[in-house]
């Protein structure tokens, strides 16, 4: 396992423990605008997801902001809870 699938997978763990409420912003019916709430952290973050392998997705957290990875916990959160 690389470094970026082991941290993609750590962050995958992390989601599946972590509650978050999420409204959709966008007029799309899966792949629009998302405010995804954070109960851990109390932050909100912008999600906007445009596809179902994440390459074009993008979330206003830092981890998402600053890891390379293309993905963080409130994506992998959003995409174990609603696709």
């Amino acid at each position: 396992m690389t470094d970026a699938e082991w941290q993609t997978a750590l962050r995958m763990q992390i989601a599946e423990d972590e509650k978050f409420t999420i409204k959709k912003t966008g007029d799309g019916v899966v792949f629009t605008n998302y405010n995804v709430y954070s109960q851990h952290s109390k932050n909100s973050y912008k999600v906007a997801l445009r596809s179902a392998d994440n390459t074009l997705n993008f979330c206003s957290c830092s981890d998402y902001k600053t890891n390379l990875l293309g993905t963080c916990n409130t994506l992998r959160q959003f995409y174990y809870t609603s696709i």
